[in-house]
């Protein structure tokens, strides 16, 4: 969690509310603001980074000293860092445990169950038989139902402890530890609530990197936080990225995660699944012995003393006379970077009173548990110590998330401050227009990175296409498509060796022309894609050429994985795939810790790669190639469009040998006449071909008119056979005839021969309705021409059977 996201609303509505406190705190006069509102120079936000994880780190320490961590038990925990040079884990370890105690027989007064009984009574007014009165009483009975109660004592004991190495047990500072116990009563059932006895796993976090940030000072033996940022070192950024606040950052997130599930233990498994487990027979008993909850505890009145405040004309941090007694254990030290009499960072005293203001805050808000929760020195599960734990877990967690926001602030305030001074947000396009124009200002003109395209063409000539690499989506919201800018290198053909291309396992070819190296550099953000590029060619109208691919497989060896040969006005993008290999320092850290033979390994496969990863284009123009294969002069193709193209389309389609094409007449001929007679021998095989696909297109149509004069020669003898029921007839039509053109050796199914079988012994009958038939719809060939599905000795055999 290197970086998290600033939530700007809520930062400035809490910083606000501190404000106001703030003000409260200091002189009426003092009006601290935050960094942004403040002119101020770029060393102090160095130190304004330094005096915000230094204030954490004191007011951290003013939680962790309410929980015993009192100023006896620090100097024990500084020298096992400093001294003994030994880590410091902080652990919270907890056990419970159940027993049952008493069965009780109680009774349990059932309140919406009611036994009403009615009396009447009747009196005379005289002796002598006068008027009489009735008096009627009705008088409820409450219902009493006789109930077991199970009676559970659960007892549970915690304790906070620091121990340094990996020994838990020998060398422990304790800070906090406390047991306690209850009754919980159960009904229904006589089985236990709870084990009777859990062990809960252990909560750690590290506790070394708050120590190691503690220094002492030899005059007053105070200790102070002594946190500083290396600004030497290469990996330091700025304020906000870099080593040491990235430390900072993760150590006090792994506090807080502790705090957050210490927390959770006492709410969720001491009051709710231990205390809530209580189910009396009486619920009047239950309510009458409720306490108040955990939920209820608030941090709402702590002070947080981490502010990003400046404020001008201030002395310089940490010459201020400390006008109030500091109650922390630990105090600020002087921030690194202030190079002037004068500084806008709060000074030390004003620090001061802030930490006061927030250990006031914390007595006083553990004042109000007192009054609200159980003594701690009664038996009772949940107590004021309790209740100050869970204070405490909030009051580190908002620290926590108080301080992150505060260091991200700086970061933002920075990327703000940018953007303004140059009028935009930059984004990927941006950063490669900028690096293009700082190269052309630091590199001669003929070392500048050039445009990745270039014209394929000869000397003196229109281009033949165009090769390039293109991005594609380079940002700021266009998808103009670009080439990309590489270093150049030039090699002239005279002067460097041949370069062989292997075609197939026989045969490879020598090439001598011009080479070019590339260099590039993707310049992009480290949370940008790498984003999309491709090889673009493109080939002109009544142009040509040949185009391969692949990588290089040593200095003069071309190794080509796929070719293709582009001609009037094709386009051809190829999508590349980028892999992007480890550094060299990468790969050395990575290889340290293996054996020397997975380390020869590993150096020979990235041999291979490094090899097989430089991506080679190799381009070819054929009209130069044709003239030199058919001994022609140079350029004499150049306007010969019409044999160029006729020339093109017999080796690529026809694979005619070039022996048959080639100029065989005496050297000393002219141009002319070396052209007209490739173009005699060009027009020669043309007529070869063309008289050769009449006599092809002759014999299929000869042999579609023999096909139909067979299909009707049948048709006729079929219908002297008889009369043929419906199921064969649709079966004849539909499974024995289909449309000329397909495969000529198509046949008949089993389906047909075995109907036509059955029909053969049943052509007696139906005669004349046969012919009736085949009088009113005579069979004929369609218009699209139809040929028998089956072969004619088939036919025969099933007719002779007929």
């Amino acid at each position: 969690m290197k970086y998290t996201m600033f939530h700007e609303q809520q930062f400035r509505s809490q910083v606000e509310s501190a404000l106001e406190l703030v003000q409260q705190v200091l002189d009426v006069n003092r009006k601290p603001r935050l960094a942004e509102d403040m002119d101020h120079e770029y060393d102090d936000k160095y130190a304004l980074a330094e005096f915000l994880t230094n204030t954490t780190i004191a007011a951290q320490m003013n939680i962790l000293e309410r929980m015993g961590l009192t100023g006896n038990k620090l100097p024990r925990l500084y020298d096992m860092v400093h001294v003994d040079k030994r880590s410091v884990t902080l652990v919270f370890e907890t056990e419970d445990t159940c027993t049952f105690s008493k069965e009780q027989l109680v009774d349990v007064v059932k309140h919406n169950v009611e036994h009403v009984v009615e009396t009447s009574k009747t009196s005379s007014s005289s002796i002598f038989g006068g008027s009489s009165q009735t008096k009627s009483q009705s008088v409820k009975h409450k219902v009493i139902q006789k109930c077991k109660e199970y009676h559970w004592k659960v007892s549970a004991q915690y304790r906070v402890f620091c121990y340094s190495g990996n020994d838990p047990e020998n060398n422990v500072v304790e800070l906090l530890a406390r047991s306690s116990s209850t009754s919980i009563v159960t009904t229904g059932s006589k089985e236990a609530p709870f084990p009777q006895r859990t062990v809960h796993d252990p909560i750690k976090t590290s506790f070394t990197w708050l120590l190691q940030n503690i220094e002492k000072e030899s005059e007053k033996q105070q200790r102070t936080c002594g946190f500083k940022i290396d600004r030497s070192k290469d990996t330091c950024r700025t304020p906000r990225r870099n080593e040491e606040i990235d430390k900072s950052v993760a150590f006090f997130h792994d506090l807080s995660f502790w705090f957050s599930t210490v927390k959770q233990h006492f709410i969720k498994h001491v009051e709710t699944d231990i205390l809530g487990n209580r189910n009396p027979a009486n619920d009047a008993t239950a309510h009458t012995n409720a306490a108040p909850k955990l939920t209820s505890v608030s941090d709402s009145q702590l002070f947080c003393p981490v502010i990003p405040l400046l404020e001008p004309n201030q002395e310089v941090p940490g010459s201020a006379t400390r006008q109030e007694e500091p109650k922390s254990l630990l105090v600020l030290a002087s921030p690194t970077g202030t190079t002037t009499t004068t500084s806008p960072l709060m000074s030390l005293g004003d620090i001061d009173k802030l930490l006061n203001e927030q250990c006031r805050t914390l007595d006083d808000t553990m004042a109000e548990l007192t009054s609200t929760f159980p003594s701690h020195q009664l038996m009772k599960l949940v107590t004021v110590a309790e209740a100050s734990v869970v204070l405490f877990a909030l009051g580190a967690v908002s620290l926590f998330v108080q301080y992150q926001q505060s260091i991200e602030y700086i970061e933002e305030m920075l990327r703000k401050q940018v953007i303004a001074a140059i009028g935009k947000e930059v984004n990927p396009k941006d950063f490669q227009e900028f690096m293009k124009f700082h190269h052309q200002k630091m590199f001669a003109p003929a070392f500048a990175p050039k445009p990745f395209s270039y014209a394929i063409r000869r000397p003196d000539h229109y281009p033949d296409g165009i090769l390039s690499i293109e991005a594609n989506g380079t940002g700021g919201g266009e998808d103009k498509v670009e080439p990309i800018s590489t270093h150049v290198r030039f090699i002239s053909g005279e002067d460097a060796p041949a370069m062989s291309i292997p075609i197939n396992a026989a045969t490879s070819i020598k090439m001598t022309g011009d080479r070019y190296l590339h260099g590039w550099i993707n310049h992009r953000f480290a949370s940008a894609p790498t984003g999309s590029f491709t090889l673009s060619a493109r080939a002109r109208q009544f142009s040509s050429f040949l185009l391969i691919v692949g990588v290089m497989a040593g200095a003069d060896k071309f190794a080509p994985k796929d070719a293709i040969i582009l001609q009037n006005k094709d386009e051809l993008l190829i999508p590349l795939l980028l892999k992007e290999l480890p550094t060299a320092k990468e790969f050395k850290d990575a290889i340290a810790s293996l054996s020397p033979d997975q380390q020869r390994f590993t150096k020979s496969f990235r041999g291979m790669q490094l090899e097989s990863s430089v991506f080679g284009v190799c381009v070819v123009q054929l009209k130069p190639q044709m003239e030199a294969l058919l001994g022609l002069p140079p350029d004499a193709l150049t306007k010969e469009i019409r044999l160029t193209q006729d020339l093109m389309s017999l080796f690529v389609d026809y694979q005619i040998p070039s022996d048959l094409l080639s100029f065989d007449g005496s050297p000393d001929a002219s141009a002319k006449d070396k052209v007209d007679c490739v173009k005699g021998h060009t027009k020669a095989v043309l007529d070869v071909i063309a008289d050769t696909k009449k006599a092809e297109l002759e014999e299929m149509e000869q042999i579609a008119k023999n096909r139909i004069s067979e299909l009707n020669a049948k048709a006729s003898s079929l219908a002297t056979v008889g009369s043929m029921p419906s199921a064969f007839s649709s079966s004849m039509t539909g499974g024995m005839l289909k449309d000329f053109g397909g495969d000529d050796n198509t046949y008949l199914s089993e389906g047909p021969y075995d109907t036509f079988s059955s029909f053969s012994h049943q052509a007696s009958s139906g005669t004349r309705n046969m012919r009736k038939e085949r009088s009113a719809r005579p069979l004929r060939p369609r218009a699209a021409m139809m040929s028998m599905a089956a072969p004619p000795q088939a036919l025969n055999r099933s007719l002779q059977s007929g």
